[in-house]
């Protein structure tokens, strides 16, 4: 699991920690690249899952 930073949330929008740019969008419980706009991750409490593998990724503090 990642807890050093790597996003921080503007309303629905997760940016870049490193590079201020927008790297996700949430709707709903998954959160989405804005690149591919492929699911990435989906939201269980604060956690963040990886849709590869369900495995926690990141969580919110």
């Amino acid at each position: 699991m990642n807890g050093d930073c790597s996003f921080y949330q503007r309303g629905k929008y997760l940016y870049s920690a490193e590079t201020n740019e927008c790297a996700l969008y949430q709707n709903g419980d998954y959160f989405y690249s804005m690149e591919t706009n492929g699911a990435l991750f989906y939201q269980r409490g604060k956690y963040l899952y990886s849709m590869d593998g369900g495995t926690a990724s990141y969580y919110f503090s």
